[in-house]
């Protein structure tokens, strides 16, 4: 018996494993950099990552952050509803932030986050009735119910008494007031 958590759960560790190699030497990220880097000087990068591609930043610092990278900067990066766990969150862009200027997140409210069909279409809407973010959190993780920063409810007092250990992240995205929630993403 297949369940679809399973192959869901396959298709996202995928996601997650192509985000990371991209950086990896001889791999495209990591070569158009390269290029860039012996082939031009004072470059600044804009980043935005939207879901998934919020993983890939996190790869970028990480290689930007490397000795051998000198004419590459990061000016900005912008994350839209990263669907990025707290562990690597915490390892790139809080670990790295030195490699950057400014950070800014945008996410929904949880309400709006609940309300979000993921699926919209009348009919099927029953399926399954909020975000992408709640199905990854949900059942696409390793563990259930996963923090993602993306994700307002985690950031939520009720959710940190359950899941110490994230103070650090909660001080950069809230005290910091790095974090902007809105009531769907459509309209930023």
């Amino acid at each position: 018996v297949i369940y679809v958590d399973d192959i869901t759960k396959a298709f996202w560790d995928e996601m997650k494993n192509k985000a990371a190699k991209m950086w990896e030497e001889g791999n495209a990220a990591n070569l158009l950099f390269a290029k860039i880097n012996n082939e031009c000087e004072n470059i600044e990068v804009e980043f935005i990552g939207h879901s998934a591609g919020a993983n890939c930043g996190a790869g970028m610092l990480k290689y930007l952050a490397s000795e051998t990278v000198d004419n590459i900067k990061v000016n900005t990066i912008s994350l839209l509803a990263p669907a990025t766990d707290y562990n690597l969150f915490r390892d790139s862009y809080m670990e790295y932030r030195n490699t950057y200027k400014t950070f800014s997140m945008y996410a929904m409210t949880d309400a709006a986050e609940r309300q979000d069909n993921l699926i919209d279409i009348p009919v099927l809407r029953h399926l399954y009735p909020s975000s992408l973010l709640y199905l990854i959190s949900g059942i696409m993780e390793s563990t259930i119910d996963t923090n993602l920063v993306g994700m307002q409810r985690f950031g939520l007092e009720s959710y940190r008494n359950r899941h110490p250990g994230n103070d650090d992240v909660y001080k950069f995205l809230y005290e910091e007031n790095k974090l902007i929630l809105t009531l769907s993403l459509i309209h930023i």
